[in-house]
């Protein structure tokens, strides 16, 4: 099979080729998947630079998340030959012809929904959940604050703050990004390139602030963040898109009982918890309450250039690279 292999840690555009690699046979408990498209993440450049929480053996195949069709079971798998699925896979391997998907990893899509969709849908949808989940006690009619709210996570969040009852603001750098939050549910926008955004925020919640905040973007993003959160508000850390982590001031935290939370997962730690939350995504998206924006969308030899883009962080919705166009 044809696979987008990482020969050493570095810049993607100098150690990513598109080569041939052996199709693997599914364990027990996974499934092989044809793999129809890909979601191209920010992560994914940090792991072909070795400078991600993981550290991958070399060479290895990029990519985590996927969409495609099972074609092969391993024993004791409760997947199905022909099953349409998406899936965050085991650790990395996702830009290749075929995958191996575990069956607790398998969140089962839409027919209706297109390849790319359904691969732009497990990270950002689960991260998004996790986040809200993590704000403990959040109820309708609370204020959720989401920054980068034109990306794959932010738009998810979007969504899924709305069906809980909550008032959302949307934070987003473009009228373009901001009106694309908008249509997904956002009642209150924002522009991202003010630097006091927080004091919009406080006056959209009548200065008492928000009960969540949610920041893919890292760095100053979050500690302004502080300033826009209500007494014991959650920010929600997902990531750091402005390419530096937060330092962020204890006492602000302290005086105001705010809470500070990581979101990540790992299926062998939270096992149950993401059972759950993959089969409420499935609920919702079979209902048609979830729609995935898609992006741009790349070639499978295009790979380096989505990464790129990916990366770049100036991407409605989630980046594609198609891998099988049949």
């Amino acid at each position: 099979m044809q696979a987008l292999l990482a020969t050493a840690f570095g810049e993607p555009s100098e150690v990513l080729t598109l080569g041939e690699a052996v199709i693997p046979s599914p364990p027990p408990r996974a499934a092989l998947v044809r793999v129809r498209a890909a979601g191209v993440n920010f992560a994914d450049a940090m792991l072909v630079r070795g400078s991600y929480q993981v550290k991958p053996s070399l060479p290895f195949i990029a990519g985590a998340e996927i969409a495609g069709e099972v074609v092969a079971c391993g024993e004791h798998s409760t997947l199905h030959i022909g099953e349409r699925v998406a899936a965050q896979v085991l650790g990395f391997g996702a830009y290749a012809e075929y995958t191996i998907v575990e069956d607790r990893r398998a969140i089962r899509v839409p027919a209706a929904w297109s390849w790319s969709e359904a691969a732009a849908f497990p990270i950002a949808a689960i991260t998004a959940e996790l986040a809200l989940r993590a704000a403990d006690g959040l109820q309708s009619g609370d204020v959720v604050v989401i920054h980068g709210a034109a990306g794959a996570v932010g738009l998810a969040a979007v969504e899924l703050a709305k069906l809980r009852g909550c008032r959302v603001v949307a934070l987003a750098r473009t009228p373009e990004r901001r009106a694309l939050a908008r249509s997904r549910g956002a009642d209150h926008e924002i522009d991202a390139n003010i630097a006091d955004w927080w004091k919009e925020v406080l006056r959209i919640t009548a200065g008492t602030g928000a009960q969540a905040i949610i920041d893919p973007v890292g760095g100053e993003t979050s500690v302004l963040s502080l300033r826009a959160l209500a007494w014991r508000g959650t920010l929600c850390l997902v990531g750091f898109a402005s390419g530096a982590p937060a330092k962020l001031p204890a006492n602000h935290l302290l005086v105001k009982a705010q809470s500070a939370r990581g979101i990540y997962w790992a299926y062998d730690r939270d096992d149950a918890r993401l059972e759950d939350i993959q089969q409420h995504l499935e609920r919702f998206a079979s209902s048609g309450h979830l729609q995935p924006i898609v992006g741009r969308e790349y070639s499978f030899a295009q790979g380096v250039e989505a990464i790129r883009d990916a990366e770049s962080g100036r991407s409605r919705g989630k980046i594609i690279l198609r891998v099988s166009e049949d």
